[in-house]
C-alpha cells in the first residue's frame, strides 16, 4: 500500500476534517498556503502606493502583520460559509416539512 493512499485513509477516517473541494487538503493547511502567498504578493510588490493600500484595507501597520491578517479573514469567509451552508440546509428542512405537511392536508381533504 503506498503512502498516498494510507494519507487518504486516515483523512477518510476522520469525519470531522474539512477539505478543499473535495481533495485530500485540510481547509487549514490551504488557508495557511493562501495567506503565506498573498503575504508574498504584497511584500513583493513595485507600486507602493499599492502596497500601502492593502495594508490600509488590512489594517495592518506593518508587513509582518499581513500574513496573519489574511489568515484571520479567510478564517471569518470560511465561518460565515459555515453559517450560510447551514442556515441554508435548515431552509430546505422547513420547506420539505411544509411540503410533506401540505400533502398530508390534501390527503385528509380528499
Amino acid at each position: 500500500m503506498s503512502s498516498s493512499t494510507n494519507s487518504l485513509q486516515i483523512l477518510n477516517n476522520n469525519k470531522k476534517k474539512r477539505t478543499y473541494r473535495k481533495c485530500s487538503v485540510p481547509f487549514e493547511i490551504m488557508r495557511q498556503h493562501m495567506a503565506a502567498s498573498m503575504a508574498k504578493v504584497i511584500n513583493n510588490m513595485v507600486n507602493k502606493d499599492f502596497q500601502k493600500q492593502c495594508l490600509e484595507m488590512l489594517s495592518a501597520q506593518h508587513l509582518d502583520e499581513v500574513e496573519p491578517r489574511i489568515l484571520f479573514v479567510l478564517e471569518e469567509i470560511d465561518k460565515d460559509l459555515e453559517k450560510e451552508k447551514i442556515e441554508k440546509a435548515k431552509g430546505k428542512k422547513t420547506r420539505q416539512l411544509k411540503r410533506r405537511q401540505a400533502s398530508e392536508n390534501v390527503k385528509e381533504n380528499i
